[in-house]
């Protein structure tokens, strides 16, 4: 009796082991099945493309500096040769000149400029006038960008220009001024208007022309016609 009774609950344990068994395996066979499923995810197509791929994107084929001038630009400005900062409809003269060794004494003695009543100094520049007192427009004398444009007790009104090649116009003692921090003027441009200076007599202009910072002599630049590109290394 104890025999068989042990037989009848052997079996029965077989048989749920069997059942058991049989639900585990279908339990990971649906685990994997879903897996798979959600590993499974479509990906869009990709459209073919046609022709090379551009390894550079962001190149947009414009050979243009970034301050949008071209090299045809930039050649053109390089070639531009300095002209006198006065209206071509007024008749300038030299009231001042640039001082260098080589000027006639007389020369030399309008190259200095007065500060105080004991001090002077050297002009690093040229004053022009038209007739003594007469006001004038005062223009570029090279195409550029208008880099800054102050005021002093001493100089005045001032605007300063700068060009191709690093090189600078300013222009001093101006009665009033047309044109604006940061924008571009052509050459012959009017951008203020000649005034009364401690600096000069009467009503003129003080013009300097700078390359990094060496002051040059405007009035060889001007009288020799002197184009840019050959004070550009």
């Amino acid at each position: 009796m104890k025999e068989k009774f042990i037989d009848v609950v052997f079996k029965k344990f077989q048989a749920y082991s069997f059942i058991i068994f049989l639900a585990l395996v279908l339990g990971a066979f649906f685990a994997l099945n879903q897996l798979n499923k959600g590993n499974n995810v479509d990906e869009p197509d990709t459209p073919p493309v046609n022709g090379p791929v551009d390894s550079n994107p962001d190149d947009t084929g414009d050979d243009s500096d970034d301050d949008g001038d071209t090299g045809d630009d930039v050649t053109q400005l390089e070639n531009e040769i300095f002209m006198v900062p006065v209206a071509s409809e007024s008749n300038p003269t030299i009231q001042i000149h640039y001082y260098s060794a080589n000027l006639e004494e007389s020369d030399q003695l309008s190259a200095i400029i007065k500060i105080t009543e004991t001090m002077y100094t050297h002009s690093t520049g040229t004053v022009y006038t038209v007739d003594g007192t007469q006001a004038f427009d005062v223009t570029a004398s090279l195409t550029g960008t208008v880099t800054n444009v102050s005021s002093d007790s001493f100089m005045g009104n001032s605007i300063e220009i700068e060009h191709v090649g690093g090189i600078k116009t300013v222009y001093y003692g101006l009665s009033s001024i047309s044109a604006v921090e940061g924008e571009k003027v052509d050459q012959g441009d009017k951008i203020g208007k000649s005034g009364n200076n401690s600096m000069f007599n009467g009503n003129g202009v003080y013009f300097e022309v700078i390359q990094g910072a060496l002051n040059l002599n405007p009035e060889t630049l001007i009288e020799e016609e002197t184009p840019v590109s050959d004070l550009i290394e």
